[in-house]
């Protein structure tokens, strides 16, 4: 596919130069796993590296220390085109026809991943390559981190599946495990708490998002959230840049809030704080209930969320007694 792509612009440098850069790649992958199989293969593997390198080699050209590749007419790419079918005929069929996506991906060596980025980086030039570079840099960092490396890249033996661990710890099909999941995170590191909170999130609203798409009915789930300023905390008006995990976490549960409701989702927000939340997250709160609240600013937001009527009511906060709440 990335073959012929390259054949619909062939006249354009840029186009010239990937399309050379990827014949010559096919022939070195092909060269190298020629190695690893018996024939008749390994034959056509070795076939598919000769064709594309001599394909590659008609229409290259290096001059003034600059390099790059001559347009590559339908004929030569065909010939490659050809070598590859006979390729696939000695290939075995795959097991099933379930295309490769984010929800059905192929697991690799995350130990890997740095050394395949570099080998993209190489081909490359200008800004890309210095991006790339220090992507890879900040990758082997967190692989090396003694605390962190476990967790990105686990170990065979602690290795979990993706869905075992939804089922674990979320709740399994049919609420086998019981339907209340409660996920302790007071010894998570601060400066990845938000982000796993984020993701949390996430994974649950996509889920219940799913589930209606695919049943044509909704699955009626709550996220309650205890230490809410924590994880939905008003941030700045004047927010700019690099996103910061807070305020990614608090955007994350901003749309839920918003909405969540025609899901089945909802969000319950438990806080001694309620001016330190995300304005965007109240707005949406229908829903009430007010134990004694001493602290001014906290009285004056639920005064302006709450009907003018009811203001006489909530003078009365401040000296409410215990075990006694105001439901609105």
């Amino acid at each position: 596919m990335r073959i012929t792509q390259g054949v619909s612009a062939y006249q354009g440098f840029p186009a010239c130069k990937d399309c050379g850069n990827q014949l010559s790649n096919l022939a070195t992958d092909a060269e190298g796993h020629s190695a690893n199989v018996a024939d008749p293969l390994c034959q056509s593997l070795r076939e598919l590296a000769r064709t594309a390198q001599e394909v590659a080699s008609s229409r290259y050209w290096k001059s003034g220390g600059k390099d790059g590749y001559n347009g590559f007419s339908e004929m030569d790419l065909r010939q490659v085109m050809e070598a590859i079918d006979m390729v696939l005929e000695y290939l075995p069929e795959g097991q099933n026809g379930t295309p490769v996506s984010e929800d059905a991906p192929i697991g690799f060596s995350l130990s890997e991943f740095p050394d395949h980025l570099d080998n993209i980086a190489a081909q490359e030039s200008g800004r890309a390559a210095e991006f790339v570079s220090t992507l890879t840099m900040r990758i082997r960092m967190m692989l090396a981190n003694r605390r962190l490396g476990p967790i990105v890249s686990p170990s065979v033996e602690h290795e979990i599946a993706f869905d075992d661990w939804l089922g674990d710890y979320i709740g399994g099909d049919g609420a086998s495990n019981g339907e209340l999941a409660i996920l302790d995170l007071s010894l998570v590191p601060s400066d990845v708490l938000h982000t796993v909170i984020a993701v949390v999130g996430r994974i649950v609203f996509e889920a219940v998002q799913r589930y209606r798409k695919l049943n044509d009915h909704e699955l009626p789930t709550v996220l309650v959230l205890e230490e809410a300023h924590t994880f939905v905390k008003r941030g700045p008006d004047d927010e700019d840049g690099t996103p910061t995990p807070a305020q990614v976490c608090r955007e994350t549960f901003e749309r839920i809030a918003r909405e969540g409701r025609k899901f089945g989702l909802g969000l319950v927000l438990s806080s001694q704080r309620p001016s330190e939340l995300s304005p965007t997250a109240l707005a949406q709160c229908n829903t009430f209930l007010l134990h004694r609240i001493v602290n001014d600013r906290d009285q004056e937001l639920l005064g302006r969320l709450v009907p003018d009527n009811l203001g006489g009511l909530l003078r009365e906060l401040p000296s409410l007694p215990t075990r006694h709440a105001i439901l609105l």
